[in-house]
């Protein structure tokens, strides 16, 4: 896994990050998806097929990172969704 694309996670077995700092909830995203069976390809279409009913926010975070990068948002952001489903989803855009 390319440690490279990911903006927190770099290969710690602990979050440098406080619990209660967004940062900490970004960086344990980027940890479970490089662990995980994940595919870049996967990930890079799933962002892209998100994109198609995005709000303008989101297609604005999206322009930020590239579609890999974007890909790993759009991990993170179904991994709590699926978790924490009366969460504001919007938190997203901290990344």
């Amino acid at each position: 896994m390319d440690l490279q694309l990911f903006k927190y996670y770099k290969g710690e077995d602990k979050s440098p990050y406080p619990e209660d700092d967004i940062r900490s909830k970004f960086w344990w995203g980027e940890m479970m998806y490089s662990k995980g069976d994940n595919s870049f390809v996967d990930w890079t279409k799933e962002g892209q097929i998100w994109l198609q009913e995005a709000s303008e926010e989101i297609k604005q975070l999206a322009n930020k990172y590239s579609p890999e990068q974007f890909g790993v948002i759009t991990y993170i952001s179904c991994l709590y969704g699926k978790w924490c489903p009366y969460d504001d989803p919007m938190w997203i855009l901290d990344y």
